[in-house]
């Protein structure tokens, strides 16, 4: 094990019950349009495509993958996310990157 990397699959473990995939899926949608509409730089785009591929992810139901994918999102869409009160999004994308207890 090398020290400071964070297992997915037992961070999506330990919030697992506490989201709901319809939710999730539609949170990661109004984030991604949100983002999208002042998206100007290739930073931004790269967001976005992550976002899309956690959404596809979330939509099959493979939390752990989707939480994976979104761990390379970055802080700014962690706080485009807590901005526009998509707290499950925030949550799952907080959780990724080792933010949230």
């Amino acid at each position: 094990h090398s020290v400071g990397t964070i297992d997915v699959q037992q961070q999506w473990a330990s919030i697992q019950s506490e989201v709901d995939f319809n939710t999730l899926v539609d949170e990661l949608e109004q984030l991604r349009k949100h983002i999208q509409q002042s998206a100007s730089s290739s930073s931004d785009y790269q967001q976005l495509a992550v976002l899309s591929e956690a959404e596809d992810h979330a939509k099959k139901h493979n939390g752990g993958k989707a939480m994976e994918v979104l761990s390379k999102v970055g802080k700014g869409a962690l706080g485009v996310a807590k901005d526009i009160g998509t707290e499950i999004a925030a949550k799952v994308i907080a959780k990724s990157m080792g933010l949230e207890p």
